[in-house]
């Protein structure tokens, strides 16, 4: 019970924090792409078909983990060019 508790607190929690996410608005459906983008979006599909409850949280684990490694990295990336962190 106290692990599902846990997965319903920490979204509940950064739904209202200040940590930004990015957004899949972003991605452009309209331009080409080759044919193994067609087998790994159909293989995809193929997973969340056969075991749905385990893709889809993976799925929202991995989305909610992107805004730490995202926060992570601009800060690499201040560090790295010398920027101060304010």
């Amino acid at each position: 019970t106290a692990l599902a508790v846990a997965m319903m607190l920490i979204p509940a929690l950064l739904m209202v924090s200040t940590i930004r996410f990015r957004s899949l608005k972003s991605i452009d459906l309209r331009a080409r792409r080759g044919y193994q983008v067609l087998i790994m979006v159909a293989g995809f599909l193929a997973l969340i078909v056969t075991y749905p409850h385990e893709v889809l949280m993976v799925m929202a684990y991995a989305y909610l983990a992107s805004a730490f490694v995202g926060v992570g990295l601009s800060k690499l990336k201040r560090f790295s060019t010398g920027d101060s962190p304010e």
